[in-house]
């Protein structure tokens, strides 16, 4: 029998995922800004990056959503 101390996390690969597929990509780009937060001098993945849009992801991603209103009786 297993305690809650010795309980194995699954990783989480859809936050890698995410951050590999789409997150980095936009950072080579210029669109977005990391940083890494951690203690100094540990291991370089027990870090946290943080990320921000620029003013760059605000002009190249722009967009205009209008919605189409239904022409008929509402129910």
């Amino acid at each position: 029998m297993l305690d809650a101390a010795a309980e194995v996390t699954t990783p989480d690969f859809l936050a890698l995922a995410f951050e590999c597929r789409i997150l980095r990509p936009l950072t080579w780009f210029g669109l977005l800004e990391t940083r890494r937060i951690g203690e100094p001098g540990s291991f370089s993945w027990r870090y946290v990056r943080e990320y921000r849009t620029t003013s760059l992801f605000d002009r190249a991603l722009t967009f205009e959503v209008e919605i189409a209103q239904p022409g008929g009786l509402r129910h």
